[in-house]
């Protein structure tokens, strides 16, 4: 599964990446493989190989992404460029999911490559952590509870108020 709009230039540059570099190699060793696209405004490749793969579906908007992430085995996130913390990575993280993404995508994100996210860039080899997770259910539990531990002890909004706030009492003492 990947979420997230793609008007915005650096998702459509990622979903379009993911459909003509990554999806087609994932798809040539598991034929059957689903890809779900949640988002606005799909990308005309995206919606092109939908036409031509019924495995591939652009949903577009939904309301409330939890349910689809809770039925999908992995997230993908092959952002390639962009700034700031990708909220779509921590969304899926808090949901127990194996992630996996690129160098930029784990910007800003507190996170270890084969611990609690795969972390990849090149997109043959993208391709093949992605098939490494989907046959290996096991090693794929292990980096989605890996995950949401991960959540809990850094980025739950308990403790991202109680940095600020000790933040804020140092500033006004």
């Amino acid at each position: 599964i990947w979420t997230g709009g793609m008007d915005d230039i650096y998702n459509k540059e990622a979903i379009d990446y993911f459909c003509s570099e990554i999806f087609p190699h994932i798809q040539k060793e598991i034929p059957d493989i689903k890809f779900l696209v949640i988002g606005k405004s799909p990308t005309k490749k995206l919606l092109t190989l939908a036409q031509k793969n019924k495995n591939v579906k652009p949903l577009g908007y939904v309301n409330d992404i939890r349910p689809y992430l809770e039925q999908s085995e992995i997230f993908v996130a092959p952002i390639k460029s962009g700034g700031g913390t990708k909220l779509k990575v921590l969304n899926a993280l808090s949901m127990s999911k194996p992630v996996i993404t690129t160098t930029v995508g784990a910007e800003g994100i507190d996170v270890t490559d084969g611990e609690n996210i795969l972390i990849e860039d090149d997109p043959v080899k993208f391709a093949e952590k992605t098939i490494y997770l989907i046959k290996n259910k096991n090693f794929a539990k292990y980096l989605g509870e890996n995950a949401r531990k991960l959540i809990l002890e850094k980025y739950d909004w308990k403790i991202i108020f109680g940095k600020m706030n000790a933040l804020y009492q140092s500033i006004t003492k």
